[in-house]
């Protein structure tokens, strides 16, 4: 039998070693430096990884004056020269998020869009939907004879549309089922004051944002020109800078 001393001194070291496990688990806060410069990260690392829960500050600094936009969370900044934006939130949900800019003259002379298209977001945005919960939306008069692209933030390959037409039937209320990455019906006909209910049957979070995802296979006139590269006079307004890995 062991010694009573070299039992505790076992015990001491084993539980030392759990406690250290669970240290490293723990939410952390993570300070991410991204100096831009010329379009691109003055940093070659174009992949940075965080935990699931870290609290992480994005301190950006650039050139010339630019808009910044991590998608999957849709946070923006606007940057100028000699400055330093803290883009601060919570890493909640898991995956990879791509990090674009956009020049202040791409917004100006490059961000209109033709008639009857959506820009990314301008008609609505769903909360951070975990599996169980639902987002509510009602089509507006103005959106007559337009199609609404919608994707998930979070899991590009999620895309849907709603057609307004004043020839479909009148429903007070849609139902939209999202489950494996993917909604059901994928498409739906409306009129102006429909309901559109989004209810999140997956197993994983999902934001709802109107207008096609950066990586989406739709193309409406508008993301055709800005997708032309290597062409005269279209330029691609928005760079992908980097992507932020958020690990379980």
């Amino acid at each position: 039998m062991l010694p009573r001393f070299w039992v505790l001194s076992l015990l001491i070291i084993a539980v030392s070693i759990i406690l250290a496990g669970c240290q490293a688990d723990d939410p952390k806060d993570r300070s991410i430096r991204l100096d831009i410069q010329n379009g691109k990260l003055s940093d070659s690392t174009s992949f940075l990884v965080v935990n699931q829960d870290d609290t992480v500050s994005l301190l950006i600094t650039s050139d010339e004056t630019i808009k910044l936009h991590l998608h999957g969370y849709d946070l923006e900044r606007t940057i100028a020269p000699g400055s330093t934006e803290n883009l601060k939130f919570e890493a909640t949900a898991t995956g990879s998020f791509p990090i674009t800019m956009h020049t202040i003259s791409d917004y100006e002379n490059g961000g209109s869009h033709g008639h009857g298209e959506q820009m990314h977001g301008d008609l609505f945005e769903s909360p951070l939907l975990e599996p169980g919960d639902s987002f509510l939306y009602q089509v507006k008069p103005h959106s007559m004879d337009q199609t609404i692209h919608y994707h998930s933030h979070l899991h590009p390959e999620l895309e849907g549309s709603i057609i307004v037409s004043s020839y479909s039937s009148s429903v007070a209320k849609i139902d939209i089922s999202i489950s494996d990455k993917s909604v059901r019906p994928p498409e739906v006909t409306v009129k102006p004051g429909t309901e559109i209910n989004w209810i999140n049957k997956d197993i994983v979070p999902h934001i709802i944002v109107s207008g096609p995802h950066p990586e989406s296979s739709i193309e409406t006139e508008s993301t055709k020109s800005e997708h032309r590269e290597g062409e005269p006079g279209h330029n691609q307004h928005e760079i992908e800078l980097g992507r932020l890995e958020i690990h379980p």
